[in-house]
């Protein structure tokens, strides 16, 4: 029997996009030295032919959710590459990548997009549940996001958007407060029009009360096109006031794209973090992971995705606050 090794290395949940798809589960190991860290595989498997295509369109990790002391995970995937009419979200387990649940969607104005995230107990019954974000299909339809029970994926409530914003929970991320508390839940809608004639998707991220899902605050990009909120991500106490901190990717955003960390607890704008100039055009923002503190100054880090990045040099560590 396989032994998962938790020395402080994240496992790793990684999906594969085309055709019938497939998954990887990577297992941290010791580490080699103070820095380097070993991924062994552990699971891969593939979608079913026209029944789960896709498999891994996107993936998070999830609390344990059968009780057999390992993490859990979610992916997404849709089953008729051309009429779309099958999509849904497959929880498996960690241990043998077994399916726990499925849930199915066929309505055809809507198609699940890269918006997967845990969201902690929030029908308290014990079990972490996770959050779907779904993309409209066209301008006139709104995108939304289903909170579903990590026990078996029944509804627990839904969060609409204010008008038509078609990709609203695009991206998704949760903030926790003191002891750990879920304390807002964050949806990005990185293609929301901001302005009609001409139009203008500068982006927005909006905050909600995680209790109520009342709106907290709204965060619009600065310039037309921007794609802001294309990557939401909790990054941990950055400013040291107890309450996590929010990184948002506008990959599009001028030459290079951009990244701002934006306190938790007030919305305020902490710093930002522009694109590097010889990486012109690189999507900078386009990806975010919370990576911890690398540099042991006491600081949470960030892995910052530039998939567009010349000579092939993808990704940028930045050092918190320090950075700035």
């Amino acid at each position: 029997m396989k032994r998962r090794i938790d020395l402080g290395v994240r496992n790793i949940v990684r999906g594969s996009i085309p055709f019938i798809g497939g998954l990887i589960l990577l297992l941290g190991a010791a580490p080699l030295s103070a820095q380097v860290g070993v991924l062994k595989q552990h699971l891969l498997f593939r979608g079913e032919y026209r029944r789960n295509q896709s498999l891994g369109w996107w993936a998070a990790g999830i609390g344990d959710l059968n009780q057999d002391g390992w993490r859990d995970f979610a992916v997404l995937f849709y089953g008729n590459r051309v009429s779309k009419t099958h999509y849904g979200v497959s929880v498996r387990s960690g241990r043998d990548g077994r399916v726990l649940w499925e849930k199915t969607y066929s309505h055809q104005a809507w198609v699940l997009q890269e918006g997967l995230t845990e969201v902690g107990d929030m029908n308290g019954d014990g079990i972490p549940d996770l959050a779907v974000g779904f993309q409209g299909l066209l301008s006139s339809v709104a995108g939304n996001v289903d909170f579903l029970s990590g026990k078996d994926g029944t509804l627990i409530r839904g969060l609409y958007p204010p008008g038509t914003v078609p990709e609203f929970g695009g991206a998704l991320c949760v903030l926790r407060g003191p002891k750990g508390k879920p304390y807002l839940f964050v949806v990005g809608s990185p293609m929301e029009i901001t302005q009609s004639k001409p139009k203008f998707m500068r982006g927005t991220v909006r905050t909600y009360d995680y209790a109520t899902l009342k709106l907290r605050n709204t965060f619009k990009g600065l310039k037309t096109d921007d794609r802001y909120g294309w990557a939401v991500e909790n990054l941990g106490d950055v400013d040291g006031d107890g309450y996590d901190d929010l990184a948002i990717g506008a990959p599009y955003g001028g030459a290079d794209g951009y990244v701002e960390v934006r306190s938790g607890r007030s919305g305020k704008l902490l710093f930002s973090i522009p694109g590097r100039r010889d990486f012109s055009g690189s999507s900078f923002g386009f990806r975010i992971a919370a990576v911890g503190d690398v540099d042991r100054d006491g600081v949470p880090d960030m892995l910052v995705g530039a998939p567009r990045a010349p000579d092939f040099r993808k990704f940028q560590i930045k050092y918190g606050v320090g950075y700035a």
